[in-house]
């Protein structure tokens, strides 16, 4: 999903992560609007348990997907 945000298309994302294009296709198709906000809602609720000090300095983008993409890495991280 990183390489979706950055503005790639699914076949060359397939084609980096040596997946299956219709797989690709498929879970980009999902992550949009409902799917995205619980993302972000998840990683969120995960970054306030390890590190609640660490919302404080979560840079806010304008795109919900590379929002929410943020706050994953960063609660995966900790």
């Amino acid at each position: 999903m990183a390489h979706k945000e950055k503005g790639l298309g699914f076949r060359s994302i397939a084609e980096r992560m040596g997946r299956p294009e219709s797989t690709v296709r498929r879970s980009l198709r999902r992550a949009t609007g409902e799917h995205v906000q619980w993302l972000h809602r998840r990683g969120t609720e995960r970054l306030v348990l390890v590190a609640r000090e660490a919302l404080w300095h979560h840079p806010v983008r304008r795109n919900p997907l590379a929002d929410a993409l943020c706050v994953l890495s960063v609660a995966a991280t900790l």
